[in-house]
């Protein structure tokens, strides 16, 4: 009897899997990436459909335990995405290249409509 006493108490209530529904959906909005943020939403919901039929308390317990390791990792993601800069501005990359590259001079590459073409050879290469 105590080891399914102990079994019961391991079991989430209903308030602490809506809690973890709630808190992976609200993860997945802290994603600036459209994709991504789409794609932890869909499986949150996805996995927790999935989820719902579940009756064995010990698959019930598996499952909000790893319900939670997957909201650790999403928490951990989006602090991430968050530092990296996914803005890549083209203007920007361009004239970083000219100053670096020194791409101003008269024998090295120049930018015409959008392509750099090396005035030796004639040829295009996309930026």
């Amino acid at each position: 009897m105590a080891s399914s006493a102990n079994l019961s108490s391991k079991v989430p209530s209903k308030a602490q899997v809506l809690s973890l529904y709630r808190s992976l959906l609200r993860t997945a909005r802290q994603f600036s990436d459209y994709n991504i943020k789409e794609y932890t939403k869909l499986r949150t919901i996805d996995a927790f459909r999935h989820s719902q039929s579940l009756s064995d308390p010990s698959s019930i317990a598996s499952a909000y335990s790893h319900g939670v390791a997957q909201l650790d990792v999403a928490k951990r993601q989006a602090v991430v995405y968050s530092l990296i800069n996914h803005e890549t501005d083209d203007i920007t990359s361009i004239l970083e290249l000219e100053v670096v590259f020194g791409l101003n001079s008269s024998s090295s590459p120049k930018l015409h409509n959008g392509a750099m073409q090396d005035s030796s050879f004639g040829n295009r290469f996309s930026v």
